[in-house]
């Protein structure tokens, strides 16, 4: 469907415990839902809000130990620096903002190693100050092709970096549904 995106805002925290809360809201065309679905990891457990229905459970359903710490796949933590370098395109720096032009080919190579990612246009926007990032956004649109059917993609990664000390959950955690055993 054109235009239909998903606003994801997400904290998370990794001090002590693990501390999640992720709040996702749906737009497609004209209708928009808020809070389509809340996430929140605390003390070991998981709490899904999806609509309404407010379920929770243990960390462990989900792979994860009550200790653990969240990390993600770096694709470019394998690269050199001359392909990182190869990355990019172009770039300029107007104040704190620097805007490079990826190269698409090498980030669809990234996103899909199976070859049915193919981008017409790649950019990174940064927001540097201090020799620290606080704002990123990452865009692309293109197109993905699996057997026959294919999809044109539009995607924006907005980031903003902030130091966080807390994160406020809802009051009412204690009163999800605890999953059972046969779930």
């Amino acid at each position: 469907m054109k235009d239909s995106k998903l606003n994801v805002d997400a904290q998370i925290l990794q001090k002590e415990d693990l501390q999640v809360a992720s709040n996702i809201g749906l737009v497609a065309g004209k209708n928009v839902q808020n809070n389509f679905l809340n996430f929140y990891i605390k003390d070991g457990k998981t709490y899904l809000n999806s609509m309404g229905t407010k379920t929770q459970s243990t960390v462990d359903k989900i792979g994860l130990k009550k200790n653990s710490k969240l990390n993600a796949y770096n694709p470019f933590l394998d690269l050199t620096d001359d392909e990182l370098c190869e990355l990019f395109d172009s770039s300029k720096k107007e104040n704190d903002t620097y805007t490079f032009k990826v190269n698409t080919s090498k980030l669809a190579t990234l996103l899909d190693n199976m070859g049915s990612v193919k981008l017409d246009n790649a950019t990174l926007d940064a927001t540097i100050k201090n020799k620290k990032i606080s704002h990123m956004i990452l865009s692309f649109t293109g197109k993905q092709t699996v057997d026959e059917a294919s999809a044109n993609i539009d995607i924006s990664i907005e980031l903003s970096i902030k130091k966080l000390n807390k994160i406020n959950f809802p009051n009412d955690l204690d009163s999800y549904t605890k999953e059972t055993a046969e779930d």
